[in-house]
């Protein structure tokens, strides 16, 4: 989730995204005054905020974003892309055995 609000920041303004995230801190922190200082800080300000994201659930982020100017959308991790109920409905995964290690494999 981090990673999709972080693309916004090339955007949007930090304040919004500061805001929405609720830390107005993040905005007058001299080391993200500026995009330039953005990116050369991008590890420390993506540490800020994956610490803050991880806090709450990605539900509540995606709810909290609609009340901004800015789009996210969850990203879904491999075992959840392959039990969401579309694939399930599109009938676009398999299961097949894997003999050598005798453990069945979906995909």
């Amino acid at each position: 989730m981090a990673m999709l609000l972080l693309q916004q920041i090339m955007i949007f303004s930090l304040e919004i995204l500061a805001e929405a995230v609720g830390w107005p801190w993040l905005a007058s922190n001299p080391m993200f005054a500026t995009n330039e200082l953005r990116v050369e800080n991008r590890s420390e300000l993506v540490k800020h905020l994956t610490e803050r994201f991880q806090e709450e659930p990605t539900d509540y982020w995606v709810e909290k974003s609609k009340h901004y100017s800015f789009a996210v959308s969850p990203v879904n991790d491999i075992k959840e892309a392959l039990e969401h109920p579309q694939a399930t409905f599109s009938n676009i995964t398999k299961q097949v055995h894997n003999t050598n290690d005798n453990v069945d494999v979906s995909f």
